[in-house]
């Protein structure tokens, strides 16, 4: 008579071992998927960050030039009478453009200058149409070291007053959506110099060596327009990767 039980053993082993090879098969099919949807998305990404380099030149009066290309990270430059004037810095997921300080405002000031309306009114346009693709808009204002006594809050206010000038210009003018695409301001007065990343071993001594010509307080006032990337369907936001591409 045979024995039951050693033929049950006899044939789940080979059954378990398939089963155990169609679930690696699905997992390796699904890993693959995923895969190829993020490069896709970071595909989608950089094409949406290419068409806005190519609007902000084509609108601006100036010549751009490419400091720096690789498939992750980008630098360009548009220049008007050979000074910089914007920058723009990118990597798979935030675009910083950067306004030098005498593009926008007059110096001390936190009003926009007619040219200045006019170099955010032709940024915002290009930013406008790729918006799908930007999950979050920060807007920071920067200032050099030098004391103004303009304004109670010293340089600091100086910075917040500027951030909320391009901010209202941005939502009023040009129709960008605070809400929608999370656009929000902050100011860093003097305290966040050119080059400077959180994080570094940072005290008085290095932000006066900072500031310590006219050249390196001219590069320190500016505003900076952040624009965080991401697929339109993600609601994860990347607000640590503001020090990225400076």
């Amino acid at each position: 008579m045979l024995d039951d039980s050693s033929n049950l053993d006899f044939n789940f082993w080979p059954s378990f071992a398939d089963s155990m090879l169609a679930v690696v098969f699905i997992l390796v099919v699904i890993l693959v998927f995923v895969a190829q949807q993020g490069l896709t998305g970071l595909s989608d990404i950089r094409e949406s960050q290419g068409i806005v380099v190519e609007s902000i030149a084509a609108r601006y009066d100036g010549t751009l030039d490419t400091l720096q290309q690789s498939p992750t990270e980008s630098k360009y430059v548009i220049r008007n009478d050979g000074e910089s004037e914007v920058t723009v810095a990118q990597d798979v997921q935030l675009q910083r453009i950067t306004f030098s300080g005498n593009v926008l405002f007059s110096q001390n000031d936190y009003r926009l200058t007619r040219r200045g309306e006019k170099v955010l009114q032709n940024v915002g346009e290009s930013i406008q149409p790729q918006l799908s693709r930007v999950r979050q808009i920060q807007i920071e204002g920067h200032t050099d070291l030098f004391p103004t006594d303009q304004y109670p809050g010293g340089n600091l206010e100086l910075g917040a007053r500027r951030a909320r000038s391009v901010f209202r210009f941005l939502e009023q003018q040009v129709g960008i959506d605070p809400v929608q695409h999370l656009m929000s301001t902050t100011s860093y007065g003097p305290y966040s110099p050119v080059g400077r990343s959180p994080g570094d071993d940072y005290g008085r001594e290095k932000l006066r060596k900072a500031n310590d010509s006219e050249e390196k307080r001219r590069r320190n006032r500016r505003v900076e327009l952040l624009l965080f990337y991401g697929d339109s369907d993600s609601s994860a936001v990347a607000a640590d990767r503001s020090s990225s591409a400076k």
